[in-house]
Order: structure tokens, then sequence, then C-alpha cells
């Protein structure tokens, strides 16, 4: 059985979240399924990505561009792929699967994002630490649809709770802020 994707990258850039985007969409690439990726103009990302992979462009200028959520909607359908799997917040947002199409869209998302609100359309999230899939379900998505798949990379040195709260003091986080730094002692 061959499981057809689209993966959609809003970033223009090429950093960490990137360079892990490339690994498994060149590794799906080499299989027999379908693999296909939209990304924004002039965003150096394909020219990291095999041959096989096709990259038609959407602007995805805002989190309220209507033109690409209607753009994408037409590629999916056109496309018929069995997954839409989304790369950060405002590729999630964009994306809205159309009714009539199978596909099925999971979110991975890198960070925390506004629950509820326009993130509740996906089938599923992925997050990348521990730490963000907990605070995904606490916010109220279910349990059962929240994964934790881990950017692949090696597993940061367990940090203690004191440690952790000297550090926030140390870069001089605001204490309204310290939340999102929960996700920096994920050890797993």
């Amino acid at each position: 059985m061959t499981l057809s994707s689209s993966h959609v990258l809003e970033s223009p850039g090429l950093g960490g979240a990137e360079r892990f985007f490339i690994r498994p969409v060149n590794v799906l690439a080499k299989r027999p399924e379908n693999t296909a990726v939209v990304g924004r103009p002039k965003s150096p990302v394909p020219r990291f990505l095999h041959p096989a992979v096709s990259v038609p462009d959407v602007a995805m200028r805002t989190e309220w561009d209507s033109f690409s959520t209607l753009k994408l909607r037409a590629l999916i359908r056109h496309r018929a792929h069995a997954v839409a799997q989304t790369h950060m917040r405002q590729a999630t947002r964009l994306t809205r699967i159309p009714r009539t199409s199978s596909a099925v869209h999971m979110a991975r998302l890198g960070r925390s994002v506004k629950i509820p609100g326009d993130n509740t359309h996906t089938l599923g999230w992925i997050g990348n630490t521990k730490g963000i899939r907990d605070d995904l379900v606490r916010h109220g998505l279910s349990p059962h649809r929240v994964f934790h798949i881990p950017n692949f990379g090696p597993a940061p040195a367990p940090i203690s709770t004191e440690n952790l709260a000297q550090r926030c003091l140390q870069w001089h986080i605001p204490k309204k802020k310290r939340r999102a730094s929960c996700f920096l002692r994920d050890a797993s």
C-alpha cells in the first residue's frame, strides 16, 4: 500500500525547521508514494529536495490570505493525496481540506498555537516536543489526536525546574512568557 502526501511549508527561509522538513520529504520521494510540496515563492527549500518532488508556489503572505487558501484547496483537490501535512502555524491556518476530498489534514507544530481558534479544523496535530504536545492537550485538543514526533535531533540533557527558573531569570524572560520556556526542558 502506498500513501501519497502533500506537505505545505510556509517559511521563506532555511533554518532548523526547514532543514528538518527536507529530510522526511526526500525519504518519501525515494519511495513509490507520490510526494509533493507546496512552498512560498523564492524559498530556498526546493533546491534541496529530490527531483521527483513537485513544488508549486503559493504566496501565503499572511494568516488571512484567502487567495492562498483557495489555491491550496485547489491543489489538494487536484492531487487527491491521502495526507496533507502542514508545517508551521500559518500553513496550518491557510490549509483547508475540501469537503469532497478524502485527504487527512495533519498539522506539525514547532511551538504552541492559539487554541481554540483557527487550528481546530485539522484531524490531528503533531508537536515536535512533548511540551508542545502537552500544551495542545491542556488547551482543549483531544489527547487521542495529538502526537509527539521529535525532529530526530539529539535530545537535550534534562534540566531541573530550579535550573530552568534560574535560566529564565538569567535570560530576562518575563514571567508571562515563561510558559513557552517549558519547551526548553523536554529531555525526550
